[in-house]
């Protein structure tokens, strides 16, 4: 409450206005906040996937030769 108080008596905001300001900056706040967990999220996954790389082998008995040619 007194952060829209300060706002109406600084920047002269209404009372509407200052409500729209506080809510435009708390949804901003979120959005980077929302935004850092999917950030977090990702990196987790990604980490977790990495050990797939030792499991996962070539298929056998394919045609060296057709399989240098894909790259």
């Amino acid at each position: 409450m007194r952060s829209l108080e300060a706002l109406q008596a600084t920047a002269g905001f209404s009372h509407d206005q200052a409500m729209a300001f506080f809510e435009r900056s708390l949804t901003t706040q979120a959005t980077m906040l929302g935004l850092n967990d999917i950030f977090w999220i990702s990196g987790v996954i990604f980490i977790v996937i990495i050990p797939l790389i030792w499991f996962t082998k070539p298929a056998k008995g394919g045609n060296a030769a057709a399989a240098a040619a894909a790259h």
